[in-house]
């Protein structure tokens, strides 16, 4: 693992989150898929994670979103200190 590299992470594979902490430490930008939604998810320092990669309801799960017409209103997210840009 080099400075730089890119790591994907997803919720269903075992011990992710110490897998997130490692690779963020040597330099990595971490992805994560956070893919199934479960409770486990609000435990981990989700400011490590780099990229999200997911559907409009991990979206509004994670965010605290309660629905499309919160626009750039992230909810929760900003008080978990997660960046999540809107793509359209």
């Amino acid at each position: 693992m080099e400075e730089g590299d890119i790591v994907l992470l997803q919720n269903e594979i075992s011990m992710w989150d110490m897998q997130l902490r490692r690779r963020k430490k040597a330099g990595a930008k971490v992805a994560l898929n956070p893919s199934p939604i479960n409770e486990n998810l609000k435990t981990i320092p989700m400011n490590l994670v780099d990229y999200f990669i997911l559907n409009e309801i991990e979206g509004k799960e994670i965010s605290g979103a309660e629905s499309e017409e919160t626009g750039r209103d992230h909810g929760e997210a900003e008080d978990r200190n997660i960046r999540m840009p809107l793509l359209y």
